[in-house]
This record gives C-alpha cells, sequence and structure tokens, in this order.
C-alpha cells in the first residue's frame, strides 16, 4: 500500500516544485511531480520516459561538426565527414542506371524492353530478320522441333554468313549429320576467337564429339588401313579448329567446362592416360564432398559434368554407360525448363535417342568420398582397356610396358595412386 502524500508534506509547506529537463536527462527515474496547495499531480511514466527520448534523440540530431572541435575527431569520423560532402557535392552529376559517366554522351536507361524496342526501331530489316530467325530456332530447339530449329538457322546464315550461331551445330548433331555439325562448330569456334581472343572451348569439345562420333562409326578394318596409312590419329576425318596457346588466350576458368575438353582432346589424340584421368575428375565432381547437401547444385557443376561424361560415352559408341550419364545429368536439368540452352541438352539427348523408357533410373551414391569416386572410376576404365592400349599408356609414362593384362593394369593404377589421385587435382 502505497501511503497518501499529505502524511508526509503539511498542506501549508507545500511549495511548487517544477520539473526541470537536465535533472530529467541525467536521472530519468527520478519521480517527477507538482505540488501545490491544491493538489498533487504526479506525471505518468510513459510521458516522462518519451520525453526524455525526445531530449536525448534532439540532442544527437542537431550535433553539427565545427571548426571547434575538428581537432577532436578520430580519423574515421573525418572521414565520413568528407565523404558526406563529396556525395553532395556529386549528387547531381551521375545516375546509375540513368546517366553517361562520359561526358555529352547519349543516356539511355537500363531497361531492357526499352533497348530491344529501340534497338528495332534503328535496325535495318535484314538485322531484324536475322534477330528473329535466331530466336525462333532456340525455341524449336528447346521444343524438341529440330526440324524447323534447322529451317530457322538456315536463314539466319542467308542473311548473314558469319553470324555466331553455335547451336546450329547442336541441332546438326542431333540430326545425325556429324560432318556438318563438325563444320558449323569449328566455324563458330573461329568467329568466336578471333572476336573476343578467348577459347572457345565448347565448341571445341563438340567439334571432338564429332570426330569421336566419326570414328566409332568406322569398322575395324578401316581403322587399321587408316593407322598402317597415315599413322594413329594422325589426320582427323572432320575439320580441324586451329590449335591456340595457352599464353595467348588465358586458361579456361570454368572447372567442368576444363576438364570436358581436356578428357574429349585426349580422347582424340589416342592419349588414354589423359582420359582415364579426367573422367575420374568428372565422375568426382558428380559425387561431390560427403556430409553436405549434394542434391544442390547451384554453379551446375553436376549437370554439365553427368552431360559431358554421357557425350564422351555417346561419341564414342558406348550407349549403355551414356544412358546412365544422360539420367542423371536429367536429374539436375529441371527437365528443360530453363531459358539456358545448355540445360536443356539433356533432354534432347535422351529424346533423340529415344531412352525414355519404363526401367528405372539407376541412382548413384553421392555421399561418396570423391578420392574413392576417382579411384573407382579408375579401375573401371582399366578393366575395359585392351592390353595394347595398357602398353601404349606404359610407354607415353615411361613405364615397363611388358607382362600380362592384370600385370599392366597394376602398374598403370599404381601410377594413378602416386601421381595424380587426390582431391586438389580435381
Amino acid at each position: 500500500m502505497i501511503a497518501p502524500m499529505h502524511w508526509f508534506f503539511p498542506k501549508m509547506a507545500l511549495a511548487t516544485m517544477i520539473w526541470n529537463p537536465a535533472l530529467t536527462f541525467m536521472n530519468p527515474v527520478a519521480p517527477l511531480f507538482t505540488l501545490s496547495n491544491e493538489k498533487i499531480n504526479i506525471q505518468p511514466p510513459t510521458r516522462r520516459l518519451s520525453t526524455f527520448a525526445n531530449i536525448s534523440r534532439k540532442k544527437t540530431t542537431t550535433f553539427k561538426y565545427s571548426s571547434k572541435n575538428n581537432d577532436d575527431l578520430s580519423a574515421a569520423a573525418k572521414e565520413r565527414r568528407d565523404e558526406e560532402r563529396r556525395r553532395k557535392d556529386r549528387i547531381n552529376d551521375v545516375v546509375v542506371g540513368r546517366t553517361s559517366a562520359i561526358p555529352d554522351a547519349k543516356n539511355y536507361e537500363i531497361n531492357p524492353s526499352a533497348t530491344e524496342k529501340d534497338f528495332f526501331a534503328l535496325a535495318s530489316d535484314v538485322e531484324r530478320e536475322v534477330n528473329l530467325q535466331t530466336d525462333k530456332g532456340l525455341r524449336c530447339l528447346k521444343l524438341l522441333q529440330l526440324e524447323q530449329a534447322r529451317e530457322a538457322f538456315d536463314r539466319v546464315y542467308e542473311l548473314k554468313p558469319r553470324a555466331y550461331l553455335w547451336q546450329m551445330g547442336v541441332v546438326l548433331f542431333y540430326l545425325n549429320d556429324v560432318y556438318a555439325a563438325a563444320e558449323c562448330f569449328a566455324k563458330n569456334a573461329e568467329i568466336y576467337e578471333n572476336k573476343f581472343f578467348e577459347s572457345a572451348s565448347e565448341e571445341r569439345i563438340w567439334r571432338d564429339a564429332c570426330e569421336l562420333k566419326l570414328l566409332s562409326k568406322l569398322s575395324k578394318r578401316d581403322i587399321r588401313k587408316r593407322s598402317e596409312a597415315e599413322g594413329l590419329y594422325s589426320k582427323s576425318l572432320s575439320p580441324e579448329i586451329p590449335p591456340l596457346a595457352e599464353a595467348e588466350v588465358g586458361k579456361e576458368m570454368r572447372k567442368v567446362v576444363r576438364i570436358a575438353r581436356d578428357l574429349f582432346d585426349a580422347s582424340v589424340s589416342g592419349d588414354n592416360y589423359r582420359v582415364i584421368l579426367s573422367r575420374a575428375k568428372l565422375r568426382a565432381i558428380c559425387s561431390g564432398p560427403s556430409g553436405k547437401m549434394n542434391r544442390m547444385d547451384p554453379k551446375k557443376w553436376k549437370l554439365n559434368s553427368w552431360y559431358y561424361l554421357g557425350l564422351h560415352y555417346d561419341a564414342l559408341g558406348e550407349v549403355e554407360e551414356s544412358k546412365k550419364c544422360m539420367k542423371n545429368a536429367l536429374k539436375f536439368s529441371g527437365g528443360g525448363n530453363s531459358d539456358d540452352i545448355t540445360d536443356c541438352l539433356p533432354l534432347i539427348h535422351m529424346a533423340r535417342r529415344d531412352w525414355f523408357d519404363d526401367d528405372e533410373m539407376e541412382d548413384y551414391e553421392d555421399s561418396e568420398e570423391q578420392v574413392s569416386v576417382m579411384v573407382d572410376s579408375i579401375k573401371d576404365s582399366l578393366d575395359k582397356m585392351t592390353i595394347d592400349a595398357l602398353k601404349e599408356a606404359l610407354k607415353k609414362k615411361g613405364l615397363h610396358s611388358t607382362g600380362s593384362k592384370p600385370i599392366l593394369q597394376q602398374r598403370l593404377f599404381k601410377d594413378f595412386l602416386e601421381n595424380v589421385v587426390s582431391v586438389d587435382e580435381i
């Protein structure tokens, strides 16, 4: 029970007490009330706290820098003050997305729809037709309408013979016009590299896939005659792309694409050692590190790894292995529901090869350690190699190439373990 105030203060002795804001600022919980001969008025707590907050906020916001306290500022405070001044000085100079940083240049707002509209307004009839036919061809390709896509892309090349359109090669490849596809990829690789001074890795991969596809269709007799007459892999069956020095264009920074290119290049050149190693690296990427959400694929490493593995097996004529890889690639592709054409490739491949069946998709154990996956892949590749291929791989590594097939396999496997099998190699 709280005693009434008049128990403690005689009425004749009461005087008026006025609230002092400064006192409240120093002691915000002090009781605030007004006393008079007639009555006692106590200020509600909520009002007291809000009054105190207003005083504190007012003191903070009204503080200004002056010449008197400049010397007392820290270096960070001085820098914030100077930056604020600079922002005010240049506030009307450049507006990101609306004005150009180049003096007297025409300003274009960052608006794709408006930009496309301006392009069509200024473009010639030929440019507009090329753009429309390109879009039509890409739509048809995603819808698996390859003949219509080919017609649209042919129209593009009629209007613009030097158009950069590598997707035309994909259409030709899946229409089984492999040589024409190789020509298209070689042409687009040359255009890209001459224009951007970067390696056209995808075009080179696809061109090598066409070369391997043509080689896989040769009979053993034709391959033997060709080897005896010209030397093994001395002449291509499809148009070649001039080699580029890495010093001129730089190293391919996309890991999966770099390994896939090495896989196809090694296959064309007959380097079985590099083929085994590159295949093992891609297979390890498909598995991913253990203990993580490996079904997630934000960088599309697993999608591309499975697809390039499947494309490589397909080019070699190994149908069952290719089908397994493509089915796994399809899991990461989202069923082809993407604006990116590369996401649609597994679906296109499966549809054109008629691999959609009632067989259950073989799942893979993506919680395996990457090194273990590499080892298993190497073992599997060595088991499939002929004794002549094993001897050739050992000779290239400077190792003895005599003995039975199991001895040769063990010798080559030991070299892999000692020199290249590690996660750092991936």
